[in-house]
């Protein structure tokens, strides 16, 4: 059968199921388990039948930094309208010692366009070395990029001054993954 719009899905605690009340009479639909540690969710979607593999890539949290989150951020990149002007950045992030080991990626602006490529850049124009633990804080809005710098726990290298001269593009980059990061597992570090 062909996957139809969905018209409400919720994510809930295991124990919040009992009682559920619809606004309107609906088929409710089970459609699996995500989450880690103590807040495992339950995906349920009403309506008709959906392809897991889409409600995984779009409802369901991601952790933070895995290979599909990071694909989901290349997405979400490419598929975004054009820079409001042409820059040639690339934006080097190094995160230290997470659970499957250091992670390198480079946001890269080039002309109007904007992408993602994981590894690390032959030539970073900026770069963020960071540990797990102030990534995660960072990501998850806990701490701002600023005060994670001010405390030593961000190194920058390169040219830092495109951070200033550059400072509202960058900003519009990162609210470009405000939707990812509300599907974001952040696990404790």
């Amino acid at each position: 059968s062909k996957p139809t719009r969905i018209v409400h899905l919720l994510a809930l605690p295991p124990k919040d199921l009992s009682g559920l009340v619809w606004p309107r009479p609906a088929t409710m639909l089970l459609i699996g388990a995500t989450g880690t540690g103590s807040n495992p969710l339950q995906v349920v979607a009403t309506g008709e039948a959906v392809e897991p593999a889409e409600i995984k890539r779009y409802y369901c949290a991601m952790r933070y930094l895995s290979v599909e989150w990071l694909e989901e951020a290349a997405r979400v990149f490419e598929a975004s309208d054009p820079l409001p002007r042409d820059v040639e950045m690339v934006l080097q992030q190094s995160v230290l010692n997470t659970p499957e080991g250091d992670i390198d990626y480079a946001i890269v602006l080039s002309g109007q366009s904007l992408k993602l490529e994981v590894g690390r850049s032959n030539k970073p124009t900026i770069s963020f070395t960071q540990e797990w633990t102030t990534a995660i804080a960072i990501a998850s809005g806990e701490l701002s990029a600023q005060a994670a710098f001010m405390e030593g726990k961000v190194k920058l290298g390169g040219d830092t001054s495109v951070l200033v001269a550059n400072h509202d593009l960058l900003a519009d980059v990162e609210d470009l993954l405000s939707d990812l990061r509300s599907r974001t597992d952040f696990p404790d570090a």
